[in-house]
């Protein structure tokens, strides 16, 4: 899910699954991209969600919560 060589797995369901049934092949191509863009906006989200919580922190609460 971050990006390393899924379209190489990608490419070799779709190897298997055009010899087999097309439309295997088409559904597991779209399933694969749906998935990377699903989980990379899932990360970013929460990448974004910890820097506005930084960002939006004062140290004065900071000091609070150490206590």
């Amino acid at each position: 899910m971050v990006g390393d060589n899924w379209n190489t797995i990608m490419y070799d369901h779709y190897r298997v699954f055009v010899e087999t049934n097309t439309t295997f092949a088409y559904i597991s191509v779209a399933f694969f991209i749906i998935l990377f863009i699903a989980t990379n906006l899932i990360l970013l989200n929460l990448f974004l969600a910890i820097l506005l919580n930084n960002f939006t922190s004062t140290p004065k609460d900071e000091e609070i919560e150490d206590e």
